[in-house]
C-alpha cells in the first residue's frame, strides 16, 4: 500500500493525547531519561568480572570498537551466540561464581 505525501500529512482521525493517555507503554517526555532502557542487564556483573569492556573486548578478540561493543552489552544482554562461540571464557565465570 503507497500512501500520497498528502494522506501522510493528513491529521490522525483520533486526538495523538488520546491514543498515548490509552496505550499502557506511553511514558512521559520528563520520564523518558529515566526508565529502564538504561538499567544494566544481569550480563553486567559477567563482563565486570572479566575485567570490563576493554578487558573482556580483548579477550574475545575483537579490534577496533570492541570495547564499545561489549559496554553496550551491560544494557542489552551479551548475545547468545557469543556466550557459545566463546563458551571457554565465560565458562570461567561460571566456576568463579558457584565458590
Amino acid at each position: 500500500m503507497v500512501l500520497s505525501s498528502r494522506a501522510a500529512t493528513q491529521p490522525l482521525p483520533i486526538p495523538i493525547h488520546t491514543v498515548l493517555q490509552s496505550h499502557p507503554m506511553t511514558i512521559s517526555p520528563p520520564l523518558a531519561h529515566s526508565v529502564s532502557h538504561h538499567a544494566l542487564h544481569p550480563d553486567s556483573e559477567i563482563i565486570d568480572t572479566l575485567g570490563g569492556p576493554t578487558a573482556l573486548a580483548r579477550r574475545l578478540g575483537y579490534g577496533s570498537g570492541g570495547p564499545q561493543r561489549v559496554a553496550n552489552w551491560r544494557r542489552r544482554g551479551i548475545p547468545p551466540r557469543v556466550k557459545l562461540d566463546h563458551a571457554g571464557v565465560f565458562l570461567t565465570v561460571a566456576f568463579v561464581g558457584s565458590r
